[in-house]
């Protein structure tokens, strides 16, 4: 501010540091500079929505991910785009959040694209209604949908080996590396005239005849030591002491994330008998 007078001829000036205040001006310039190109360029989708599901904010993102311009979606309702099948644990998943605020919430939704195209979101979740610079349910939202292709995937793969296993003529076996055997097919158990739960959990030599059960032994250990499929002859035994004689092609395989041995085992009782 500045006072003086005429007559006297001069005038009195008083002034302010405010070198502070632009330091703390640049430096929050500067920090939402960084924040908005870190939402700018961000891999996902960062969304606010009402209590009701109107979208009032969209990061840029949304344009690269989900086709549309942020434009197009401000202030429509997210229940517009979102698959009708998966209404219900949408919105399931909302009421919770709402009703526990402190909650974060974590679903998975179909969207529809603007080229008409389906995408899995995954979202997370958090109620910050009661922040007054937010206002909203924040929705932090990642396209899923390779992975959940590739999930769908190995469960059909898993289907149809589960299918073959199940139907294939020839008795199966899945075993660890330790020779105990993890799983068995209705094959298997008619081969030794045994119950699944009575095989499984045992190891292979309790299923051969015992002067066989050093041979065994030496097939196993070439197994281990190479990755190569085997085919050797061998002998079975039953439940009633029976000893049956039997083709068996070995190969390894991964089974419920450990590497394991597939044995297709093939009675060869009637071969053996016409030669």
């Amino acid at each position: 501010s500045e006072a003086g007078t005429e007559d006297e001829g001069f005038y009195l000036a008083t002034f302010r540091d405010i070198t502070e205040r632009k330091q703390s001006e640049d430096t929050l310039r500067r920090s939402e500079e960084h924040f908005r190109r870190l939402i700018e360029n961000a891999t996902d989708v960062i969304t606010t929505i009402s209590a009701d599901g109107i979208i009032h904010y969209l990061s840029p993102s949304a344009r690269r991910i989900l086709g549309y311009e942020v434009e197009e979606l401000i202030d429509a309702s997210l229940f517009d785009y979102i698959h009708t099948d998966d209404y219900p644990h949408v919105i399931a998943s909302l009421t919770e959040i709402l009703r526990h605020p402190s909650q974060e919430i974590l679903l998975e939704f179909r969207f529809r694209k603007k080229d008409g195209t389906w995408i899995v979101l995954q979202s997370s979740g958090a109620n910050l209604l009661h922040e007054p610079t937010i206002g909203g349910i924040v929705l932090n939202s990642r396209d899923i949908t390779e992975q959940k292709s590739a999930e769908r995937a190995v469960i059909e793969t898993e289907n149809r080996f589960r299918d073959l296993f199940e139907a294939s003529p020839d008795a199966i076996f899945v075993e660890d590396y330790k020779g105990t055997v993890l799983d068995v097919n209705p094959a298997a158990c008619s081969l030794h005239r045994m119950q699944r739960e009575e095989i499984v959990g045992r190891n292979v030599e309790d299923l051969v005849p015992p002067s066989q059960r050093g041979n065994v032994a030496v097939n196993f250990d070439e197994l281990l030591n190479t990755d190569q499929s085997k085919i050797f002859e061998s002998y079975s035994y039953t439940r009633e002491g029976l000893v049956i004689p039997v083709e068996i092609r070995a190969s390894h395989i991964e089974y419920a994330g450990q590497n394991a041995l597939l044995f297709h085992v093939r009675d060869m009782n009637e071969r053996k008998q016409s030669e």
